[in-house]
């Protein structure tokens, strides 16, 4: 399973696994950080991307959010060729969260979910993780164990 609903962790091929608040230094000891390019260096924020693969083997674009130095979101669209239609990438996505996570899409650790912006025309997977960014963690639902109460 590439992302774990107790954790929060994403697993990629080559053992590698993405978690929320992981540092630079972590990452540079994954076979990710060859395929990394820098996007935007804006301090306290910084946005990498890289090809990669999902451990189940779906080949992923993705972008690594970083704020204050910890990975606080990542997301990544599968694979398509360019005249592939978005929407049929966003279906795509949110069948294959489906079978990954059921109908969760707020955990304790954060949250993930399957976006299509019209206006750039790009779907996406999203997993955004709690405790890392305030901007972040501002804009979530709150986790289960607040809601419930």
């Amino acid at each position: 399973m590439s992302i774990d609903a107790s954790n929060g962790l994403l697993r990629l091929a080559d053992r590698v696994t993405l978690e929320g608040g992981m540092n630079a230094r972590q990452l540079r000891t994954t076979t990710l950080v060859s395929a990394l390019r820098p996007v935007v260096m804006n301090p306290p924020f910084a946005t990498l991307r890289a090809e990669a693969s999902l451990d189940d083997g779906i080949p992923v674009i993705m972008t690594l959010v970083f704020a204050y130095e910890r990975l606080a979101q990542v997301s990544f669209r599968f694979r398509y060729p360019a005249e592939v239609d978005e929407r049929q990438v966003h279906e795509q996505h949110a069948l294959w969260l489906a079978r990954v996570l059921g109908d969760a899409r707020v955990f304790e650790w954060g949250t993930v979910g399957c976006e299509y912006d019209p206006r750039n025309d790009e779907a996406n997977v999203v997993i955004t993780w709690r405790g890392v960014s305030d901007l972040y963690d501002g804009a979530m639902p709150p986790p289960p164990s607040m809601a419930e109460g």
